[in-house]
């Protein structure tokens, strides 16, 4: 569905979960070296994904 939307030209899609801000903060962190260009992004995003997976175990949504 994500990508759909962003094909139709929506550039923003909403996180809807209860700890949206913590979720979005963790994304951003770990993400924010692939935007750096320090890290490729196969590297970010698993960091990414590993982070809020983490998170979601201790926080059920």
């Amino acid at each position: 569905m994500t990508v759909d939307l962003i094909k139709s030209g929506n550039s923003f899609v909403r996180l809807l979960a209860v700890d949206e801000a913590d979720i979005n903060k963790l994304l951003n962190e770990n993400l924010k070296p692939m935007w750096d260009g320090e890290d490729a992004p196969a590297i970010a995003s698993k960091r990414a994904a590993d982070a809020v997976n983490e998170f979601l175990k201790s926080n059920p949504q």
